[in-house]
């Protein structure tokens, strides 16, 4: 499995709701250009759209939304027109180009047994760049794992194993003596290894995390990573694929029940039943075996008109699910990089 990456421009193409539809030939000065009916102005842009597939461009679909895009046009002092037009989708594909780089920085681990010599997925992990040193982010019960094997995760040359040193947070004691579950870790990787085997595009930088001090302020998240189900092995060749669940915010009420503190965790109600693709189709998505350690990304409140937000960014690991509560569970951010600062001084991070 490789985890090379292009650089590849990303273009904005204009997509409009049906419901809309005659709402946006309005609001334009070039409005009849656009198409007679819903349906011819479809059937045009999906030639489009195709074509600049076939040949290798990367297009994204940009929704507008006649009544957000008359908000950001006088926001911004733009006339309503095509210029505008292009100028808008253009900056929401800018923005999910840069949440696809973030979520390029999930990566499958992978341990080779000591007795058995098999390899098999056991997690997921981010990697971070934290003051020019890359971490790969995860959980703590992953990182333990590494008692019974060598840990491995892919890179532009296939499976490496992973050099450099480790820590993790799995159980503290707080003041009125009750335990307080973390379970998030990290590997901090060599420079050596990172600068010859990783690509600099499949790291998020720490101004990129997103700092919350309250989890039940957002509204939604999404977790992101490796279920073990769609990993396969193959002597020493591996393929896995990244799966994305979204969710709701709980209250404070529920994070009390289950012991945990929206200050220092992340509780996301989901509903696998009800899961459906990015294009609305209903769906099933594999089971949450794999995904300990991968990544949770809080929505902006703003979707910019689209059906999903533009950007979502890093907030926390995921390391746990309570399946009869049907809730996804993980730790902030904030408590792993503060961990990471206290034992890197010289890198002198800042929060």
């Amino acid at each position: 499995m490789s985890k090379d990456k292009l650089k590849i421009q990303i273009i904005g193409l204009s997509w409009y709701y049906k419901e809309d539809f005659e709402n946006i030939k309005k609001i334009f000065t070039d409005g009849e250009k656009i198409g007679k009916s819903y349906e011819d102005w479809l059937l045009n842009a999906e030639n489009t759209y195709n074509q600049l597939i076939s040949i290798g461009v990367n297009v994204e679909k940009v929704y507008i939304n006649s009544e957000y895009f008359l908000h950001w046009c006088e926001q911004n002092k733009f006339e309503i027109n095509s210029q505008a037009r292009q100028r808008f989708v253009n900056e929401i594909a800018f923005k999910k180009y840069l949440e696809n780089q973030q979520f390029e920085a999930l990566y499958p681990i992978f341990i080779k047994y000591n007795l058995k010599g098999s390899l098999k997925q056991i997690g997921t992990g981010v990697l971070v760049d934290i003051s020019g040193r890359v971490f790969l982010l995860t959980a703590a019960h992953v990182i333990n794992q590494n008692k019974f094997g060598d840990i491995f995760i892919p890179t532009n040359e296939g499976l490496k194993q992973l050099p450099g040193e480790f820590a993790f947070l799995d159980l503290y004691e707080n003041k009125k003596g009750s335990e307080i579950i973390y379970d998030v870790g990290y590997f901090k990787l060599d420079v050596n290894f990172s600068e010859k085997y990783l690509s600099t595009e499949s790291k998020i930088r720490i101004e990129d995390l997103a700092f919350i001090k309250d989890s039940t302020q957002a509204a939604f998240y999404t977790i992101a990573g490796y279920p073990s189900s769609k990993s396969k092995v193959k002597s020493r060749l591996t393929t896995s694929e990244a799966y994305f669940y979204g969710g709701c915010s709980v209250s404070k009420e529920v994070y009390s029940e289950h012991g945990f503190d929206p200050h220092l965790h992340i509780i996301v109600k989901f509903r696998r039943e009800l899961s459906v693709t990015t294009e609305g189709v209903k769906t099933f998505p594999p089971f949450f075996r794999g995904l300990s350690g991968g990544g949770i990304f809080i929505w902006p409140n703003d979707f910019q008109g689209q059906l999903f937000p533009p950007i979502r960014r890093l907030v926390g690991i995921f390391h746990r699910y309570y399946k009869n509560d049907k809730l996804l569970i993980g730790t902030n951010i904030q408590i792993l990089i503060k961990c990471i600062a206290k034992n890197n001084p010289d890198l002198n991070i800042k929060l």
